[in-house]
């Protein structure tokens, strides 16, 4: 998990759904969890999930809100801008064949565009 989290970290960060903050916290307890014998060493937010209800309540559902978040950033990030890609693509073949090759004079480049 680590390493996703790494791989993903600027895209949690930048995303507009705060839950995806809670992801680092949930790591930390699960490492703690994992590599300790003691489950009194644990804590998540300052408690202990094993000691106290509410806080593994809290655990629970900050890990729901993060599954949900993660599905909307997956989709965002990784599988809407694929799926235009393959869209265009298709567009692009379409054009060749039908017009041929595009001249790279024509191409417009971004100098074009000085207001971008």
């Amino acid at each position: 998990m680590g390493n996703a989290l790494n791989l993903l970290e600027a895209s949690i960060k930048m995303s507009p759904w705060p839950d995806l903050g809670n992801i680092w916290e949930i790591n930390k307890t699960r490492n703690k969890l994992s590599h300790r014998s003691n489950i009194n060493d644990v804590i998540y937010k300052g408690r202990n999930p094993f000691t106290d209800p509410d806080c593994l309540a809290q655990m629970y559902f900050d890990v729901w809100a993060v599954t949900q978040s993660i599905s909307k950033l997956f989709e965002r990030v990784i599988d809407t801008p694929l799926t235009m890609a393959r869209h265009y693509y298709k567009i692009s073949e379409i054009y060749r064949k039908k017009f041929g090759e595009l001249d790279p004079d024509d191409i417009p480049k971004l100098d074009d565009y000085p207001e971008w």
